[in-house]
């Protein structure tokens, strides 16, 4: 799982932004890390959703340690965190028409 770990935080300093957030989000997906100073340290992106990506991946790894960051002007976009987490279009914020 180790080399698995260093594998996905490699990705994130990758030039394809898709694998960047899939890297965050199979870290986050991770039971366990040797460290989530990497992911941390994507708080200051410039990118609103690598910034929630990581919110959501230290949410999943049970890791509050984030919230505050919300509070000080790190907020992510609500409209990218409610879609990352909404169960498949299920709830009316979602549906159109």
């Amino acid at each position: 799982m180790h080399r698995l770990e260093m594998d996905l935080k490699a990705g994130l300093n990758d030039r394809d932004h898709e694998r960047v957030l899939d890297s965050i989000r199979m870290l986050g997906n991770m039971r366990h890390l040797q460290s989530k100073e990497e992911l941390v340290s994507l708080l200051d992106s410039e990118d609103p959703l690598v910034r929630t990506h990581v919110f959501e991946a230290m949410l999943r790894l049970h890791d509050f340690s984030v919230l505050p960051a919300v509070g000080n002007g790190s907020r992510p976009n609500r409209n990218l965190l409610h879609l990352s987490f909404c169960p498949g279009m299920r709830c009316s914020r979602c549906r159109t028409g």
